[in-house]
């Protein structure tokens, strides 16, 4: 059976989020990670 998992966050631009869909439903790893961007980016405000 599909499931449907939906999520409505306000991330920045560049953010990587990492969702599991497991056995007793989605597992968040990681949210709004934006550790691989170069440090200017990273500094952006609002971005």
């Amino acid at each position: 059976m599909l499931a449907v998992f939906a999520i409505a966050e306000a991330l920045p631009v560049g953010g990587v989020s990492i969702i599991e869909m497991a056995t007793h439903g989605p597992l968040m790893h990681c949210l709004a990670d934006r550790s691989h961007l170069d440090p200017h980016l990273r500094s952006v405000v609002g971005g």
